[in-house]
């Protein structure tokens, strides 16, 4: 793997470049022959098909993190997969935190996102540790009372009592008070407020997709645990002035001074001295986190935070398609999918009936007929049951494809789909099984269409499902997951 910073160079060269000037890596490094070394360890192919290969591969992921292509959107993608895969306490795929981040978005999945991973460091840690110690500045208070108290003024006190015609004498009293109304602590209010606002707007979500019983869950904890902190914290004084400060955007004036930029900035105070706690200036950096809290591949605005995985784009997809059918399942179907604990899959259960999503289960056979000898076959997704259908046939296998692929290329994927199933008819031929293949593609002009593929023991049909935000494409892709269910799960379930 190139060093990242060699990444960068590469996003920087191709951000600004028309794409003859990159579609193929000869053409690229011929106009930039500084990133030769750079780009073949990036690479790691020796022969020129292969590079060309890697090339393409790679270079289709950096043009939708820069935003060249809008086919699919990739930052959604990795968000989702990202929360689905916590959400249904999933260990793959494998995320990492980086010290790397940009401004993170207010979409349901960023705000998901960042009130998982961060929630807790905040309300079960830093606030606690804080909260017998809040810290505040001294002044003193002056006040005339009948009684002495603090420091008396007796130059003040003496004109007062010139001017009270023989009634009661009033001391002016200099009283030592406490004010709390420092950055730091208007800081952590601040922070609390933004879970609390966070889970308000997860919990009146009401689109689709829909928040899975577990997402219910977590927002709802992350609101009674902040709403206790609004009732019995001792900073009560503050609490309005820290509301309002919260409803500022993230990379407003206000927050960047109360953060950072100013003089009397929570950083300039650590700076110089006056905050010392260790929790205040562990709260810096965690708001920091949460404002830069995203996942993103582009390498550059080194702050805050960012999620990454060594996942490549074609694996993501298949990762995101397992989860968000499995999320489409539990929320619009009320059926209960439940994790494998090894490899990874899902049990899916209705009425005590059952069946399995395998993911990447392999295809044995003593001797493959389609491919080399000693090889075997992967499918992404395969449905797994052993319920007599009403029809009273034994098993009916559905494996599911995942395929990054442009329309043009969908030849390729309808034959390797043929390959799987061939196989599997001649691991154990018998007449009552019948086997579907699903192609899942983010690219379709004719949606749920039949392949030219005729047999009586096996269709092949392909559809489209695309990570995006946008209407249409959830639309087709919460369609498309029903007529899936209707015709390959249902009967198994019923």
């Amino acid at each position: 793997m190139a060093d990242p910073y060699v990444v960068i160079k590469i996003q920087d060269r191709l951000a600004g470049l028309p794409e003859e000037d990159y579609r193929f890596v000869e053409t690229f490094l011929t106009k930039n022959p500084d990133l030769k070394d750079d780009v073949n360890l990036w690479l790691g192919k020796e022969d020129q098909e292969e590079k060309q290969k890697e090339w393409e591969h790679k270079i289709t992921e950096i043009r939708l993190w820069l935003r060249k292509d809008d086919q699919i959107d990739i930052r959604y993608m990795y968000r989702r997969t990202l929360e689905l895969s916590k959400s249904f306490r999933a260990r793959k795929p494998i995320f990492d935190e980086k010290p790397v981040g940009r401004l993170t978005d207010d979409d349901i999945i960023s705000i998901i996102n960042r009130i998982r991973h961060l929630w807790k460091l905040l309300c079960y840690r830093i606030y606690p540790d804080l909260e017998a110690y809040f810290s505040y500045e001294s002044y003193r208070k002056e006040e005339k009372r009948p009684d002495c108290r603090g420091m008396i003024d007796w130059p003040k006190t003496i004109i007062n009592s010139s001017n009270t015609a023989g009634g009661v004498l009033e001391f002016v009293c200099k009283i030592p008070e406490r004010r709390f109304d420092t950055p730091e602590n208007l800081l952590l209010m601040v922070a609390v407020n933004w879970l609390q606002r966070d889970a308000k707007i997860v919990r009146a979500h009401s689109g689709f997709p829909k928040l899975t019983q577990e997402e219910k869950k977590l927002v709802q904890r992350v609101y009674s645990i902040t709403d206790k902190i609004f009732h019995t914290t001792s900073l009560q004084k503050i609490l309005d002035k820290a509301k309002q400060l919260s409803e500022k955007k993230f990379d407003s004036i206000v927050i960047k001074n109360l953060m950072e930029n100013s003089e009397y900035s929570v950083r300039k105070r650590i700076d110089i001295g006056i905050i010392q706690n260790q929790n205040y200036i562990e709260l810096l950096r965690w708001a920091t986190s949460y404002i830069y809290f995203d996942v993103d591949k582009i390498q550059h605005d080194l702050k805050g935070v960012k999620m990454d995985t060594e996942e490549g784009l074609t694996r993501m997809y298949e990762y995101w398609l397992l989860y968000e059918f499995a999320a489409f399942l539990e929320t619009e179907k009320q059926l209960k999918c439940m994790p494998g604990v090894s490899n990874l899959h899902f049990v899916i259960t209705k009425n005590k009936k059952r069946i399995k999503l395998l993911f990447n289960k392999p295809v044995y056979h003593e001797q493959l007929q389609t491919r080399v000898p000693g090889q075997y076959l992967k499918p992404d997704y395969q449905i797994e049951t052993y319920n007599i259908l009403p029809n009273g046939k034994y098993l009916k296998t559905v494996i599911m494809d995942a395929k990054l692929y442009l329309e043009s290329d969908l030849a390729g994927a309808s034959n390797k789909m043929l390959r799987y199933i061939v196989e599997i008819l001649l691991k154990k031929p018998q007449p009552e099984r019948h086997y579907d293949g699903v192609l899942l593609v983010p690219v379709l002009s004719r949606n749920f269409k039949t392949e030219p593929f005729e047999s009586p023991d096996a269709t092949i049909i392909t559809c489209l499902i695309c990570p995006s935000q946008e209407l249409g494409k959830m639309d087709a892709m919460r369609e498309n997951f029903g007529k899936i269910y209707e015709e390959f799960l249902k009967p198994h379930l019923e």
